[in-house]
Parts: C-alpha cells; sequence; structure tokens
C-alpha cells in the first residue's frame, strides 16, 4: 500500500513539475517555425511566459508576406490533460475583409478552443463575431 501511495505522489509531482518548467517559449517558436514552413508569419509579437503557458500581444499575422489580420491578444494554457488556446479580437486587413462581406466578418471578438487529452477525437471551438 505504501508503495501505491508513493507511486501516485511520484506521479502527480512529476506532472506538476512538468507543467510548471515546460519550455514554453522554445514551444512557441517551435509554433512559429511550423507555420513559417505553411508561409504564415508572425511578427511584432509580444511574448510572456506564465505559470501555466504563454501568452502572446498585439501579434500581426501576414501570409506569404501579405497583412491578414492584428490579435490583440492569445493565451494559450497548457496543462497537458486539458490544454485551452484563447483568441481575443482579430481584426482583419481592410482587403481581405472586402473580399466577400458574408463570408469574412471584418472582427472576431473572441476565439476559445480547448482540447482534452481523454478524448484527442473531439476540439472545442467556440467563435463569438458580429
Amino acid at each position: 500500500m505504501q508503495m501505491v501511495k508513493r507511486l501516485i505522489f511520484g506521479s502527480i509531482l512529476s506532472m506538476l513539475f512538468l507543467i510548471l518548467f515546460a519550455p514554453k517559449e522554445e514551444l512557441y517558436y517551435k509554433l512559429e517555425h511550423e507555420l513559417n514552413s505553411n508561409g504564415i508569419t508572425i511578427s511584432d509579437e509580444l511574448f510572456e511566459s506564465n505559470l501555466f503557458g504563454i501568452s502572446i500581444r498585439d501579434a500581426k499575422i501576414y501570409y506569404k508576406d501579405l497583412y491578414v489580420a492584428k490579435v490583440k491578444s492569445l493565451d494559450l494554457s497548457i496543462l497537458y490533460l486539458y490544454d485551452i488556446l484563447e483568441i481575443k479580437s482579430v481584426e482583419f486587413a481592410e482587403d481581405i475583409s472586402q473580399l466577400d462581406r458574408d463570408l469574412v466578418s471584418k472582427r472576431i471578438d473572441r476565439v476559445e478552443i480547448k482540447f482534452d487529452i481523454f478524448k484527442p477525437y473531439k476540439i472545442s471551438l467556440e467563435l463569438n463575431s458580429s
């Protein structure tokens, strides 16, 4: 019984250390590298690493050197069992929002994406826009 308690406590403690001391900046730069290989560039961002994730402020998004949008806030909570990506205030460029007014809104107020490791086939997406 003592061995089981130590095993459970050790597992919980190692998961907590993994969450707190994960290389969050390297995860962000890896994501940026992967996006860059697909022609998507994020620039002029202010990057902050916090206790359970990362925050990116005032980022400009380019697709193949064409300005697409400005993101006011992007918060990624990395909990490994339950991850949340919250994007606030995405303002599209005039060229993009003029393409089709029915298809593309000029602004997205909030996007929330949730991923649960116990249901890897299901990703929750919630979007608020005009």
